[in-house]
């Protein structure tokens, strides 16, 4: 009789590389079995008594056949088929990404159970299908690859593959990764924002200053902070987001540069103190630090954290520049400075003295410090105050002046910044006007008369005249007037006189230049006495009237005799 077929035969999927093939026993009488078994890359025949195969190293995800043929006493059965396919070789589920630098990246993954086969091994792509330098660590549960060679700052796509010993793969695992970014080797400016052209992969910027978060629109992997505190310090943080991922791609601290104050006021307070001040800065601020340069000053540095310093020691009357820098977390700002002067050092004391009726002669010690010169006033009742300056000297006139009046000089010392001193004064009276046209008339044996034109300008109390006889005896008198008559002289002698005018000031006689004069009285021997002088008078009256007398008498007889002749002419 023919053989009986089997019932049925099943192919059953072990692993991605591994089949069995199995059958059930066929009825009556069984010889042996003939086996076939086909599929890519492999075509197999057996006999065989056993009612089940094992096929390994097969291709992963591929359809294999097997028939089994029962072969008895006579004729061999049909043949019975069955088929069945390998699994596709599996993939690794997931991979971590447990590090992450500007050339390299560090993986880590479960291992792919492989059941009875052997055990799988892996390969890395990247995705453009270029192995890469990675060296891939299995030891035990957990796999760890560690991938080198990478540019800075660049998006990665990876295929892992699961390879089994036959060198088949699976169909890969694909992840994406970014390498971080050096940002402190990019470009920054700090001056009043955050500014920065980055190369590098980053969809996200920030910048942090405790709870004070800022973010940047970027564009074309440039950013920008703008709002910031001046002189803070902030962290920049830039993120490259993959899918619900957001990688940290580099931080770094970045600190604006400190706001410069918005001006210095500086003003002299004592002879030899500045008293600098300024508006506070904006943002973070630490302290400032004050510069001062000028005469005899090395150097002066001071730091404060108020708005208002004084600074000591200086040279009265000399120029100062004073500077103010705000320091913050940073960079410091740049300087802001402002010039000024101490207070000019007044002098230690004034001389003036009347140089003639209309001028003062003004003179003081030097006084110290820098000194670009001296003002001097003159100042009284009787005419306007009258102003001099002096450069490169001590001493000078003040003119224009009116005679016989008491003046305030005062002299200021001029410093470097055109500020004055307090004044120091003094008093003095310009003597009052010389006597004109003085004359000496009337002069006799024991008197004489002296006049001079009256004052008329400025003040005087009155004059005085002084004669002196050529033997030294003087005399001196007060006159009030214009005029005086020396009485008392001696006939004969030499005089001299002097005349003055004097104006009094507490008490004592300030004298215009004198005008001397010089005359004789007349001698004894040509003395009249008043009585001979009237009695010689009376008699030359006298003799006067009888010659006048005589005359009359003489005419009136030839009148006579002149009319008798006219008569005797007119009888005729």
């Amino acid at each position: 009789m023919d053989a009986a077929q089997v019932p049925e035969v099943t192919v059953h999927l072990l692993s991605s590389s591994e089949l069995s093939v199995n059958w059930t026993s066929a009825p009556g009488c069984v010889r042996r079995y003939r086996a076939s078994f086909a599929g890519p890359g492999r075509s197999f025949r057996t006999n065989t008594t056993a009612t089940g195969l094992y096929f390994s190293r097969l291709r992963p995800g591929s359809r294999y056949t097997a028939g089994v043929v029962t072969e008895g006493e006579g004729r061999d059965s049909a043949e019975v088929t069955g088929s069945g396919a390998t699994s596709v070789l599996p993939n690794v589920q997931s991979v971590t990404v447990t590090g992450r630098s500007d050339t390299q990246v560090s993986l880590q993954w479960k291992r792919v159970s492989s059941g009875s086969a052997p055990q799988y091994s892996y390969r890395l792509e990247f995705s453009n299908g270029t192995k890469t330098d990675s060296s891939i660590t299995d030891t035990g549960e957990l796999v760890t690859a560690v991938v080198r060679q990478l540019s800075p700052g660049t998006r990665y796509s990876f295929t892992l593959y699961t390879v089994s010993e036959q060198g088949n793969t699976s169909s890969g695992f694909t992840f994406s990764t970014v390498t971080t970014m050096d940002c402190s080797s990019q470009t920054w400016t700090t001056k009043g924002t955050i500014e920065g052209e980055i190369k590098g992969q980053f969809n996200l910027a920030s910048a942090v200053r405790g709870e004070e978060v800022k973010t940047s629109k970027i564009d074309k992997n440039k950013i920008t902070f703008t709002d910031l505190s001046p002189g803070c310090s902030y962290t920049v943080f830039l993120y490259a987001q993959s899918g619900t991922q957001v990688l940290l791609q580099c931080s770094l601290n970045k600190t604006i540069d400190a706001d410069p104050v918005s001006g210095v006021t500086v003003r002299p307070v004592k002879p030899r103190v500045l008293a600098a001040s300024w508006p506070g800065a904006r943002g973070c601020v630490k302290q400032y630090r004050v510069s001062v340069s000028g005469p005899d000053l090395q150097s002066f540095t001071k730091s404060t954290t108020g708005t208002a310093l004084d600074i000591p020691d200086l040279q009265p009357g000399c120029n100062y520049t004073v500077g103010v820098t705000t320091e913050g977390e940073g960079r410091d700002s740049t300087e802001v400075t402002s010039t000024a002067a101490t207070e000019a050092p007044a002098v230690s004391q004034v001389t003036a003295r009347p140089r003639g009726p209309h001028v003062l002669a003004v003179s003081w010690p030097q006084a110290g410090g820098c000194v670009r010169g001296y003002v001097v006033y003159a100042s009284g009742a009787c005419s306007p105050e009258r102003a001099r300056t002096a450069v490169g000297t001590t001493a000078v006139e003040v003119g224009d002046l009116r005679p016989g009046c008491t003046y305030t000089v005062a002299v200021a010392t001029v410093g470097q910044g055109r500020n004055t001193s307090p004044n120091v004064t003094s008093t003095a009276t310009t003597p009052p006007q010389t006597p004109k046209n003085v004359t000496v008339k009337d002069i006799t044996g024991d008197r004489a008369r002296i006049s001079w034109e009256p004052i008329t300008e400025g003040n005087y109390t009155g004059f005085e005249v002084t004669y002196i006889t050529s033997n030294g005896s003087s005399q001196m008198l007060n006159v009030s007037g214009t005029s005086v008559i020396l009485e008392g002289l001696t006939p004969g002698v030499n005089y001299s006189t002097s005349v003055s005018s004097y104006v009094m000031v507490e008490g004592t006689k300030i004298h215009s230049s004198a005008v001397t004069s010089h005359f004789q009285t007349v001698p004894a021997a040509k003395a009249y006495n008043p009585a001979v002088i009237a009695g010689v008078v009376i008699g030359g009256l006298v003799v006067f009237a009888l010659i006048v007398f005589l005359i009359r008498r003489r005419k009136t007889r030839r009148f006579r005799r002149g009319g008798d002749d006219l008569a005797d002419q007119l009888l005729d």
